[in-house]
């Protein structure tokens, strides 16, 4: 190819990476002779026909002999678009792209052939290549790319920085010619060196609590308002010098910043480490340190960062032992029964400023001068204990007469709010309590009417009802106990109710007992009172209690009877109502309401019909609750009939209600006989509000006063809630006739 008149012909070349240097580039159109040469793209401006005749400027005669002139040949090299004269050259950043762009010009008077252009590398580690780089092809119909003179060929490559100090040498060769004759001479070659330095950034931050790193919270603990050294180093990793260094330290613990501190250096050289020292005071609970500096280099910014974490607080904690609530300083402590359970109650305190965890109790039963055993309580819950909250932790043991210890050795686990271990930690806590065995025992035994009552609801009584109630005081112990005081109280939901009776026993001596009575009247409702004694013996003092329970309930029934027309199946096709004119022959269907309108209970319920001769009974029927009865029949004579209906309430009263319907049978514009029906019994309705017992009816067969009937019964229920209290006095002490408290008689 051969180029006139300054032309330029450009080619381009991309390396992968300068470690692929020595590897045989591949021009354009060409299979490669290496294993990963560069991808090479070429593009000729004007070029010339290789076999075009070499023509005399003056003449123009082609044939005429020219004076071959000097060959001479030149070659730049730009690294990133920079011609660098010496060492160590631009800085690139290790691993970008660097691009190098080749300049070869022929700056003699004669046409050159170019032959060749190589790359000699040389990187900072001593590695080292040589890299052919590919020419443009020729035009068509020639092998050969031919300069004129003034003529150049631009050539780009690219490919990864290394690191270090990077020199390559580019050499081009070229052999003159004279068309249309083959090149021939001496070959004429032309070389250039260029630099570039490859760098990298880093920075590192290190953040020392007390002198050592922390991989992650909560850190080493210390006490709340001690003063712990903090130091952050700040060092430059990279092989570019740093500058404008900035640091900033800030702590952060429940939302508050008490850590914030900045620090700046103008530079940092490679390799160099600066130190910020500074100190916290410790605060409560989690702190959390984050240590962060940014840099400026000639490659660009640059940032590093790390945590650390520090825990405030002083694990702490108390015990206290109970022996059935009563914690002793010393012995002998409270006393109790020989052979009871004994409620050993272990309260652990949370006196420190962290969460406690693991809290694990031992409590030892030891008696005076002889053998202990080792009892496990147990609590409730189990997840950390907040700082000055409370848990209890409880057992039961039982102790033979004599003086006992109860000592609960606590261990607890100092941990941060989610449960994570504290370096620093709590030691073990113990706590001790006495009590005595003995032989004084006391029980009090408390009856209604002569029955005893320890759960609701107790007896069954009508309101207005006398009651007796009988408190029976007995000494179970060996040692005789004296100056009892019997204390009897009504006892709500909420809180102790108002006292209704009090008695005194001067004495009781060992197996003794005494009974105390009061009576009063029952009220409507439920009811309970409990009653307290307690005394003193040789062993200090000594109490007893026991619940009572009864209820109180006034019975009382409505019954409604009405009669309806119906279809062929029993179903009223009107109003029901306390009349009803049928004509002759027609269904009809009477419907009994039995409603409980009293607040108690009832049971037995017994309903009579002696009008159609029916009988239906039922096991029971809460207050507010209702039964339907429905009764089918033909309209064959005029009847007026009567229910009877009975029950019992829980606490024996009998109620009784009763109910009347009318039918009148009236003429029909045809009546046919069609004898009398068979009564048959329809399903039983439950709407959810009572017993799903069902009603059940004796059938039989019956025709009364011209009515053959036939039965359905329906049962619907719906609960109700017992009607509120009586106003009448229920409290013993209430005597039947007196406002005042009766006087208690012994027996």
């Amino acid at each position: 190819m051969r180029a006139r008149g300054g032309r330029v012909v450009v080619a381009a070349l991309t390396a992968f990476g300068l470690g692929l240097l020595g590897a045989s580039a591949t021009a354009a159109g060409e299979d490669s002779p290496g294993p990963s040469g560069p991808d090479v793209s070429a593009e000729a401006s004007d070029a010339p026909s290789a076999d075009a005749p070499a023509t005399d400027p003056a003449s123009g005669d082609a044939d005429e002999a020219t004076d071959p002139g000097e060959p001479e040949l030149a070659v730049v090299t730009l690294t990133n678009g920079l011609q660098v004269a010496d060492a160590p050259g631009p800085l690139v950043a290790t691993g970008s792209t660097v691009t190098w762009t080749y300049l070869v010009a022929n700056t003699g008077t004669v046409d050159l052939v170019l032959d060749s252009v190589q790359d000699a590398w040389t990187a900072g580690d001593g590695a080292n290549g040589i890299r052919d780089v590919p020419l443009p092809d020729p035009p068509e119909g020639s092998d050969l790319l031919v300069l004129e003179p003034g003529d150049e060929v631009v050539l780009e490559a690219t490919g990864t920085a290394l690191a270090g100090q990077f020199e390559n040498t580019v050499t081009a060769s070229s052999t003159p010619i004279v068309l249309p004759g083959p090149p021939s001479g001496d070959p004429v070659t032309a070389s250039d060196t260029s630099w570039y330095t490859g760098g990298d950034t880093g920075l590192t931050v290190t953040a020392l609590v007390d002198g050592a790193a922390v991989t992650g919270p909560p850190g080493p603990g210390f006490a709340v308002g001690d003063t712990v050294p903090l130091r952050v180093e700040v060092t430059n990793t990279g092989s570019v010098a740093l500058t404008d260094v900035a640091l900033d330290v800030v702590g952060t613990v429940r939302g508050e910043t008490p850590v914030r501190a900045e620090q700046s250096w103008d530079s940092l050289d490679p390799g160099q480490t600066q130190a910020y020292e500074t100190s916290v005071t410790v605060v409560a609970g989690q702190l959390s340190l984050v240590a962060g500096a940014t840099a400026s280099s000639d490659l660009g910014p640059v940032a590093g960062a790390d945590t650390s974490a520090l825990y405030g607080g002083t694990p702490s904690f108390t015990v206290a032992v109970a022996a059935n609530g009563v914690s002793a300083g010393a012995a002998p402590g409270p006393l109790v029964a020989s052979g009871a359970p004994v409620s050993a109650d272990v309260t652990v305190t949370n006196t420190g400023d962290t969460f406690l965890a693991t809290i694990a109790p031992t409590i030892t039963l030891a008696a005076t001068g002889g053998g202990s055993e080792p009892v496990q309580a147990s609590g409730s819950d189990d997840r950390p204990l907040a700082p000055g909250a409370t848990r209890t932790f409880t057992a039961d043991v039982t102790a033979g007469a004599g003086q006992w210890s109860l000592q609960a050795d606590v261990t607890a686990v100092a941990v941060t709010g989610d449960g994570t271990g504290l370096e620093q930690q709590p030691g073990a806590v113990s706590a001790t309590t006495w009590f005595q065995a003995g032989d004084a025992g006391l029980t009090v035994v408390k009856q209604v009417n002569g029955s005893t009552t320890d759960s609701a609801p107790g007896l069954a009584v009508a309101a207005g009802d006398d009651l007796t109630w009988t408190y029976t005081v007995r000494n179970t112990g060996t040692l005789p106990l004296t100056g009892l005081t019997v204390t009897d109280r009504e006892t709500t939901s909420a809180t102790d109710g108002p006292v209704v009776f009090s008695g005194e026993i001067e004495s009781l001596a060992p197996g003794a007992e005494t009974a105390l009575t009061a009576t009063g009247r029952a009220r409507a409702g439920d009811y309970r009172n409990t009653v307290t004694v307690t005394g003193q013996s040789s062993a200090g003092e000594i109490s007893a209690a026991d619940d009572a329970y009864y209820v109180g309930g006034t019975g009382a029934l409505t019954v409604t009877k009405q009669v309806a027309a119906a279809d062929d199946l029993g179903q009223a096709t009107g109003d029901f109502a306390d009349s009803a004119e049928v004509p002759q022959g027609e269904n009809v269907v009477w419907q009994v309401v039995v409603t409980n309108n009293g607040d108690a209970a009832l049971t037995d319920l017994v309903a009579v019909d002696a009008g159609i001769g029916r009988t239906a009974r039922e096991e029971s029927l809460a207050p507010g609750g209702s039964i339907t009865v429905l009764l089918a029949g033909t309209a064959d004579a005029d009847l007026e009939n009567e229910v009877l209906v009975s029950a019992v309430t829980t606490a024996g009263e009998v109620v009784e209600g009763s109910a009347t319907a009318t039918l009148t049978v009236v003429a029909a514009e045809e009546v046919t006989d069609e004898g009398s029906a068979t009564a048959e019994a329809a399903p039983v309705a439950d709407d959810g509000g009572g017993s799903s017992a069902a009603l059940w009816w004796t059938l039989g067969t019956l025709a009364a006063a011209g009515l053959v009937a036939a039965l359905i019964v329906g049962l619907r229920r719906r609960q109700a809630a017992l009607a509120g209290a009586g106003a009448g006095a229920g409290e013993p002490g209430a005597g039947e006739g007196t406002d005042g408290p009766p006087t208690p008689s012994a027996r």
